[in-house]
């Protein structure tokens, strides 16, 4: 943004943070842009990368098994990434962290996984 108008977003302090003396975006900026970003590029790269393995995996050829497995991997590790930024991003915020999800067949109790 430019101008003079921050919508009451706070310069940064902090002498440690390299971005010292700016004003970042405000947040509801920040997930109007990754909202964008989210829905005209990442869904229909999602929807080629689901296709294309779709193709890779049935009917299933010995020449593909690599190109199948360093994809799962890939894909794996990178939810197992986000996993752990999403639980350490609750405990920044003060949300509840933990394992134990809503069991949808009975409301009182928890799953754990």
């Amino acid at each position: 943004m430019c101008g003079p108008e921050t919508l009451e977003v706070k310069q940064i302090t902090d002498l440690a943070n390299p971005r010292r003396g700016k004003i970042p975006i405000p947040p509801i900026m920040d997930t109007q842009l990754d909202q964008i970003v989210i829905r005209q590029v990442l869904h229909p790269l999602r929807k080629r990368l689901l296709d294309l393995f779709e193709s890779k995996i049935s009917p299933p050829k010995p020449e593909d098994w690599f190109d199948i497995y360093l994809t799962a991997f890939v894909v794996l590790s990178h939810i197992e990434r986000l996993a752990r930024h999403s639980t350490q991003h609750a405990a920044l915020h003060s949300m509840p962290v933990g394992n134990k999800l809503p069991c949808f067949s009975n409301m009182d109790s928890h799953c754990t996984f």
